[in-house]
C-alpha cells in the first residue's frame, strides 16, 4: 500500500477562523493529502448573541440550561439559524482545497443543519453506519453522535441501549465484507477510557487546579464500552474520535492506534499517515486568533497527550 494521509479534524465549534488558517496552512501541500475526515461538531454552538441573550433573559451561566434553550425551547430558531450560516461558510472554506471530505455528526448539531449539508453540500460523504472506499486502498466506516452526558437535551445524543443498537448496526454491515481492504473507524464519541485515561484525568484535574485556580471535573466512566468491543472485534488499521477536547492525542486498544485529533474549536488538528499498515500520527495547533470567542469559551479544555507542531 502506498502512502495515505488525512486531514483529521473535530469538534470545530463554528470557529471560523480557525477552519480559515488551518485551510491556509495546507493549500500549498493539499496534492499530498488524500482526504478530509471530520468527526463531527462542526458548526456555531456558543454564538456570542444567543449566549448573551440567554444570561440576560435568565440571569445565569448554567451549560445545561443554555443547551435546553437553544435546542428545546425559544431560541432554538435562531441557534438553528446561527448553525447553518457557521456551516455555509466553513464548507466553502474547506472544499477550496479540492479533497474528499467524509464526515459524521457530533452531538451538538441540530437535525435541520445536517439536512442542510446533506441538501446544499454534495461533496460532503456522509459515512454514518456506511462504508467509503477510499483511494482503493482502505475502507473508512463512521458512526456519528454520543452517548448522553446533558440528559438527552441535544439532537444526536443518545442513551446508551439506543447507542449500543447504532454499534451493533455498524458491527452487521462491516461483518459482511465488501472487499479486502484494511478498516479505518470514525466516530464522535471515543471508546471506553481505561483506568490508565483516568488515572491521567486525575493528574489533569490537579494540574487544572493548581495552574489555573479551579476544578474541572472530567467524566471518570466517559467512553462507550460497546465501541470499545467492536475495535478489539475487528482490529481496524486506524480509529479516529473527537468528543473529549481535553483527551486529544493517542491510546492503543488491542492492537489498533485510537487517535483524537484535537478541537479545531482551539486551533488543533491532526494528520494521519497510513503506509503498509504503519500509522503516522502528527498533531497540530495553529496559533489562535488573538480575540476568538469560540477560543476563550473552550480554551479551559485545551490539554493534550502528545507533540503538539505550533504553526501560523
Amino acid at each position: 500500500m502506498s502512502n495515505i494521509r488525512l486531514l483529521l479534524i473535530s469538534d470545530i465549534h463554528g470557529n471560523i477562523s480557525a477552519v480559515k488558517k488551518l485551510v491556509n496552512a495546507r493549500y500549498r501541500d493539499r496534492k499530498k493529502i488524500d482526504a478530509i475526515v471530520i468527526t463531527g461538531d462542526l458548526p456555531a454552538t456558543v454564538p456570542f448573541e444567543l449566549i448573551m441573550n440567554y444570561i440576560l433573559n435568565k440571569r445565569n451561566l448554567s451549560r445545561v440550561g443554555y443547551s435546553i434553550e437553544v435546542y428545546q425551547r425559544s431560541l432554538r430558531s435562531k441557534y438553528v439559524a446561527f448553525q447553518i450560516k457557521s456551516i455555509s461558510v466553513m464548507i466553502p472554506m474547506l472544499e477550496k482545497l479540492n479533497l474528499p471530505i467524509y464526515y459524521i455528526p457530533g452531538n451538538v448539531e441540530t437535525r435541520e443543519a445536517v439536512e442542510y449539508i446533506q441538501k446544499k453540500h454534495s461533496t460532503i460523504h456522509f459515512i454514518e453506519n456506511k462504508v467509503e472506499t477510499i483511494n482503493n486502498k482502505l475502507n473508512l466506516v463512521g458512526l456519528g453522535g454520543s452517548l448522553d452526558h446533558l440528559g438527552l437535551i441535544c439532537d444526536y445524543e443518545f442513551r446508551e441501549d439506543k447507542f449500543n443498537q447504532k454499534v451493533l448496526e455498524l458491527s452487521n454491515l462491516i461483518s459482511k465484507p465488501i472487499n479486502r481492504y484494511p478498516y479505518i473507524f470514525a466516530f464522535h464519541e471515543p471508546p471506553l477510557f481505561t483506568r490508565n485515561v483516568s488515572q491521567h484525568l486525575e493528574l489533569l484535574e490537579k494540574e487544572i487546579k493548581r495552574k489555573r485556580g479551579y476544578y474541572y471535573n472530567f467524566p471518570r466512566n466517559g467512553g462507550s464500552s460497546a465501541l470499545h468491543k467492536l475495535i478489539v472485534s475487528f482490529s481496524p488499521i486506524l480509529v479516529i474520535n473527537g468528543h473529549y477536547h481535553e483527551l486529544s492525542g493517542k491510546r492503543i486498544i488491542n492492537s489498533s492506534p485510537v487517535v483524537n485529533p484535537g478541537a479545531l474549536a482551539v486551533y488543533q488538528y491532526g494528520i494521519a499517515t497510513i503506509e503498509n499498515h504503519r500509522i503516522n500520527i502528527k498533531f497540530y495547533r495553529i496559533r489562535p486568533s488573538p480575540f476568538s470567542f469560540i477560543n476563550l469559551v473552550y480554551n479551559k479544555r485545551l490539554f493534550h497527550q502528545g507533540d503538539l507542531h505550533i504553526h501560523y
